[in-house]
Formats: structure tokens, sequence, C-alpha cells
């Protein structure tokens, strides 16, 4: 952790997730549970794919901001995404960790710091995640897929469900948009 009065340094942020995920990974997490299929509404579920689905590793460094019921939260996140797991632990302005979620394909793992309650189920931010970063795009049941430069929509019946926008490639480093209509949240998210 840095000292008083320190930035807080994307090396330090490392070594600080590196810490919060191995202890995630050691501790026996009492909110382990299976959570493969996840329904999004009536009619509309997505299952979340495997890690090794994703086909290469992966380690980011991001900036996040969630906008949801006319509230505005901003934290850091250290993402990683290897054949066995993928990981997000979240950290607070000066480094101090919030909350961790890990999913080995088959449990997921939830692990909440200094009392910090998520907006909503940690299953749900691994799905964001999965929806805007696999290539090919995943499915999700009840739901159709256009893609266009830049662009991913879910749609159902005619009406936009999730959007997700890219600024730049479509690739993990670029900022990232998903607005999720049906649920009234949108994610920004900043790879540096």
């Amino acid at each position: 952790m840095p000292g008083k009065g320190k930035r807080f340094t994307a090396k330090a942020m490392l070594k600080t997730a590196n810490a919060v995920l191995l202890m995630l990974a050691l501790a026996v997490i009492a909110c382990a549970r299976q959570a493969a299929v996840l329904p999004l509404a009536r009619g509309v579920e997505i299952t979340l794919a495997p890690p090794q689905s994703y086909g290469q590793t992966l380690e980011l460094n991001q900036r996040v901001t969630v906008e949801a019921a006319g509230q505005r939260h901003q934290f850091f996140a250290r993402l990683n995404i290897d054949p066995q797991t993928m990981s997000l632990a979240m950290f607070g302005p000066f480094g101090e960790p919030l909350g961790a979620i890990l999913w080995d394909g088959s449990n997921l793992h939830t692990q909440s710091y200094l009392g910090v309650v998520l907006p909503f189920e940690p299953a749900y931010i691994l799905a964001d995640i999965q929806l805007a970063l696999w290539k090919p795009a995943l499915p999700v049941a009840g739901l159709t897929l256009v893609e266009s430069q830049g662009t991913r929509r879910y749609l159902r019946q005619e009406q936009v469900f999730y959007e997700i926008r890219y600024t730049g490639e479509q690739q993990a480093n670029s900022t990232i948009e998903i607005h999720n209509l049906f649920r009234g949240y949108k994610i920004t998210v900043v790879s540096p």
C-alpha cells in the first residue's frame, strides 16, 4: 500500500490486487455458489462462460464508473482472466480493497471488505464483462445480437436491452460503455 501522501500507482495497485486475489483464492468463502445461468429478465438469461473460453490471458488495471438510480460510483479494478479463473478485484480511490469476485467456471466466490455492499449481485458484473469482451460475442437466451463497428446491441423484440460501445478497437484496452437499459444502469470502463 502506498504511504501517506503518496499517489496510488498502478504498480502498488497490482501488488494489492494480487494479494487480495490470493487471499480470496485461499480463503474458504461462505459466499461460494454455482452461478452458471443468470436470469436477466423474464425469458432472458445468460450463461456465464468458463474462463478458458476467452482464449487468452488478460491482465488489466481499470477505472470503473457505475451510474444507477441517480447515483454515480467510481472505483479502480484489476481484471485477470486465465484458463482457470476470471477474477476482479475492486479498490477505492486510495487503493483500499473494496471487494473481489472469482469465477472458476463452476463456482462464484465473492468477498466484500470495509462493509461495502455491491449495487447488484457480483455474477452480473462478470456477465457484463463477458458480454463486452468475449469474441465471438456470447449469445444471450431470449435476445438477438446485432454488431456494428464499435457497438454490440442485444435486442429483445426490436428493443435495445443491452448496448455496449467501444471507443477505439473492440478490445479490452479500449474505453467500454455498457448500458443495461432493462435494469437502468450504465458502466464505463477505462483501461489506461
